[in-house]
């Protein structure tokens, strides 16, 4: 994988993360956020290990400060971001 891929396919766990946020997203994706939201340690652990992209994005949404997450989306690409 490529650093445009890797780039390409964080930007869209980001938005998908972002519609999960929303309540707006029925997917295996979203499934996978909240697992990753109810996870202890062990088991997150084993997530980041199998969706490694996915986990780096949620990871670094629940590392954002709330007053910066409408750059965080925006930057990933969502359109019109409301946090």
């Amino acid at each position: 994988m490529t650093i445009d891929e890797f780039m390409n396919d964080f930007n869209v766990a980001i938005q998908r993360l972002y519609y999960w946020k929303q309540g707006g997203c029925d997917s295996f994706t979203a499934d996978l956020y909240s697992l990753m939201r109810k996870s202890d340690t062990p088991n997150r652990t084993k997530l980041r290990t199998a969706y490694p992209v996915e986990s780096m994005a949620y990871d670094s949404w629940e590392a954002t400060e709330e007053k910066d997450l409408m750059v965080f989306f925006d930057e990933a690409g969502v359109p019109n971001p409301s946090v």
